[in-house]
């Protein structure tokens, strides 16, 4: 099988869309030959047994030059080596620029999508493809029968077989993702405060503001941080991140919202506990909510509190079952049903 690729970064280092060469890697592994097209590369993290096309904005191409970049692109991997089909990866703009390029190669399209929001391009994606993919019913804010919830893939590997979290005090806890008002970050800040007599705890936050509309956000969380122990510790490459939870004795992700955060799933197969305000993640809990689910700051304080008092082999039994409870998809099982969509999305062309 052969799939046109199109991302809109192929880096390990990107923060937010290195699980893209993840999810190319775990093709490569299945068999499937990948020709990658995106908006910026780096060239030292291309895995063998890919064909890749960029479109230059690394270097600062220009509007206009990507898009004929793109177009070419399409032509030469679509139009004249007939792929069996194209995956767009988090962007609906290139499902609608490949659109036209898959009716005419008879090809399926498949966009793959994970956030709640619904824009026009969205929209028009959706009429255009033959499949959204999406990890959750509640990681997407469209319905209809194209939707294809596949669940969300990382590389276990990358995270199984970590050191042992430690015995001792202080006990250092992790937050990743970016800094935005929608992930909540101030119940972590509230928790730090609630903790502050408590030099057990350490927290670290690792990510940074991805848009300028949160810039003020920004500052307004650092600046009610100021004296407590918490590091802000910035963007973290994509490839480094299994670190992250290496060195931490806990997670932690604020966000309240519905569906998955990859980095929760991450923290998860690191085997880190993870406590969780979202909706998702706490009814796959069931009963573990009571050890692990928080709704605000005060809580979380008093849920990690309680945790680290528990002995040793509490605190790891507890944590064997929430990652048992939540059952953290790799990389190639979320590839292997891409596939098999693929497949059966193929099959009814020819039929």
């Amino acid at each position: 099988m052969r799939i046109v690729f199109i991302t809109q970064a192929f880096d390990a280092n990107h923060p937010l869309l290195g699980v893209a060469v993840d999810w190319v890697g775990a093709l490569v592994d299945l068999g499937v030959r990948v020709d990658v097209i995106a908006s910026t590369v780096r060239a030292d993290c291309v895995p063998d047994g890919i064909r890749l096309f960029s479109l230059g904005k690394e270097r600062r191409a220009g509007r206009v030059e990507r898009i004929a970049k793109l177009a070419s692109a399409l032509t030469c991997r679509v139009l004249v080596v007939r792929p069996d089909a194209i995956f767009a990866h988090m962007c609906p703009p290139f499902a609608v620029a490949a659109a036209p390029f898959a009716r005419i190669a008879c090809v399926p399209l498949v966009l793959w999508y994970a956030h709640k929001s619904v824009s026009w391009q969205l929209r028009l994606a959706h009429s255009l493809v033959d499949a959204v993919a999406t990890a959750s019913n509640d990681e997407l804010g469209i319905t209809g029968p194209k939707i294809r919830v596949l669940g969300h893939g990382i590389a276990t590997e990358r995270f199984a077989g970590l050191s042992r979290a430690r015995e001792d005090a202080p006990w250092r806890v992790v937050a990743v993702g970016r800094i935005a008002p929608v992930k909540k970050l101030e119940a972590i800040v509230d928790a730090a405060r609630h903790l502050g007599h408590d030099a057990r705890f350490q927290f670290r936050l690792v990510g940074e503001v991805s848009a300028s509309e949160h810039e003020g956000y920004g500052r307004l969380l650092r600046a009610s941080a100021a004296a407590l122990p918490i590091e802000f510790a910035g963007a973290v490459a994509h490839a480094a991140i299994a670190n992250e939870y290496a060195r931490a004795d806990a997670y932690v992700s604020a966000y309240r919202g519905e569906g998955w955060d990859k980095a929760t799933l991450e923290a998860c197969a690191s085997g880190r506990p993870c406590f969780v305000a979202g909706v998702t993640a706490r009814q796959a809990h069931g009963d573990l909510d009571t050890h692990f689910g928080f709704d605000t700051g005060d809580e979380l304080a008093t849920k990690l509190a309680r945790f680290f008092t528990l002995a040793s082999h509490e605190r790891s039994d507890l944590t064997r079952q929430q990652a048992e409870r939540w059952r953290v998809q790799d990389a190639r099982v979320l590839m292997s049903t891409v596939i098999e969509l693929i497949a059966g999305l193929r099959r009814g062309w020819v039929a």
